[in-house]
């Protein structure tokens, strides 16, 4: 009987532990999404979230924090989180941060399709 090679074997188990993690996260932000976000501005004020936003801002800068939490929210969570933004970062957000973030997790979508295909 013919071995696989190691590393094939290897690698397509690196690729279904990573298909069944996507399934596993897309599942449990979508219950976050659906369940908890809508209840955000239920439960704080503005300036709650300007709070938030600067104290979250040093560990988690901006760059790298408002694409994440605000791609595919619906527009009205991002107008009300957007909102009260100073114009130099929501200009830096909608120009430069989602356009990247967007452009990263097609990228991503891509290539997890293209390992899925083979």
């Amino acid at each position: 009987a013919t071995v696989g090679c190691p590393m094939t074997n290897d690698a397509s188990s690196a690729r279904v532990a990573l298909a069944q993690m996507q399934v596993a996260i897309e599942s449990h932000l979508a219950h976050e999404e659906a369940d908890v976000l809508p209840l955000i501005p239920e439960a704080f004020t503005a300036d709650d979230l300007a709070f938030f936003q600067e104290e979250s801002a040093e560990p988690n800068p901006p760059q790298a924090f408002l694409p994440w939490l605000l791609d595919e929210a619906p527009e009205v969570d991002v107008a009300f989180f957007v909102g009260p933004m100073a114009a130099p970062v929501r200009a830096q957000l909608e120009s430069h941060w989602m356009p990247q973030r967007r452009m990263t997790v097609e990228a991503l979508r891509l290539e997890v399709s293209a390992l899925s295909a083979r």
